[in-house]
C-alpha cells in the first residue's frame, strides 16, 4: 500500500507539471481569440483537458495519501504482530508459561476508520472522475458564441451547476 500511495502521488505530481504546461500554453494566446475559439480547435481541447484534470487530480492525490497512511498503520500493526511473536520466544525460551496480555477493545478502532477512510476516498475519486466528465462536456464550447450568452435555466449552464 505505501508503494502503490507513493506511485500514485508522484503520477499525480507528474500530471499536474504537464497540466500547468498546458495551463501556460492555453494562457498564452490573448483573451478574445481564446474566447472565440469554436469547439475542435486546439484551444479548447487545452482548456477541456485542463479543466477536466482539475477536476480529478485532488481526489487523484488524496487516494494515494490515503493509500500511504493506510500502508502505515498496516506496518504498525504489523510491527506489533512481531513483538507480541518475539515475546511468545522469549518466553518458552525461558521454559516459563506463554502469557499474552489481552489487546486493549480501543486496538480494533484505527484499522476501522482506516478502511472507512480508504472507502470514503474511493468514492470520492469515483465521484471527481464523473465530474471531471462533465467539465469536459461543459468547456467544449466556445465561450464567446455559446457559453457567455447562455441565458438562465439554459442546459449549459445547468452543467455548469453540476
Amino acid at each position: 500500500m505505501l508503494l502503490i500511495g507513493f506511485m500514485i502521488v508522484v503520477v499525480a505530481f507528474v500530471v499536474g507539471i504537464v497540466n500547468s504546461y498546458t495551463t501556460a500554453d492555453y494562457f498564452s494566446a490573448d483573451k478574445a481569440t481564446r474566447e472565440a475559439a469554436v469547439a475542435g480547435s486546439t484551444l479548447v481541447d487545452a482548456r477541456v483537458s485542463i479543466e477536466g484534470i482539475q477536476a480529478w487530480l485532488p481526489g487523484f492525490k488524496f487516494f494515494g495519501m490515503g493509500l500511504i497512511l493506510a500502508g502505515i498503520t498496516f506496518l504498525l500493526a504489523t510491527i506489533l504482530g512481531t513483538l507480541r511473536h518475539l515475546g511468545y520466544r522469549v518466553q518458552t525460551a525461558l521454559n516459563r508459561e506463554v502469557v499474552f496480555p489481552k489487546p486493549p477493545g480501543e486496538a480494533r478502532v484505527p484499522p476501522l476508520f482506516m478502511m472507512m477512510g480508504l472507502m470514503l476516498l474511493m468514492a470520492t475519486l469515483v465521484v471527481a472522475i464523473v465530474l471531471s466528465q462533465q467539465a469536459g462536456d461543459y468547456w467544449n464550447h466556445s465561450i464567446a458564441i455559446e457559453l457567455n450568452p447562455a441565458a438562465a435555466g439554459s442546459a449549459l449552464l445547468a452543467q455548469l451547476g453540476t
